[in-house]
């Protein structure tokens, strides 16, 4: 089955918009660009580019939290790439279900772009 760019798009709107737990769709949908259609041109050869500016967050954030013992909290960390992992997975499999065998995953560009592209 051929799969457009602007499935690929609206899957990962959809995908943002679950794991991100993001209110405005409008303005996820502003950030999330088909590849060559990006304000800055950081992925041409991409299928999307994704603008973190705007309340998407990127793939390369690493957040850091102390321990809080008065909540008997140990800290830790928590990596915004697994979050993407998570929404790879999440667009793979509804690929899958349309009847699609390709696979798309994210790659950071930058600290405010990310590009999906075929794997």
């Amino acid at each position: 089955m051929k799969v457009t760019k602007a499935t690929i798009k609206r899957l990962y709107v959809d995908a943002i918009m679950k794991y991100q737990h993001a209110e405005d769709e409008k303005q996820v949908r502003k950030d999330v660009h088909t590849g060559g259609n990006g304000p800055g041109g950081w992925a041409d050869h991409a299928l999307l580019e994704i603008y973190c500016e705007s309340g998407i967050m990127n793939a390369s954030d690493i957040h850091s939290f102390p321990p809080m013992p008065e909540f008997e909290y140990k800290g830790g960390n928590h990596y915004n790439s697994d979050m993407w992992c998570n929404m790879d997975e999440y667009v793979n499999l509804m690929l899958q279900a349309q009847g699609c065998n390709r696979k798309v995953y994210h790659e950071p560009i930058n600290g405010a772009v990310v590009s999906v592209c075929w794997a």
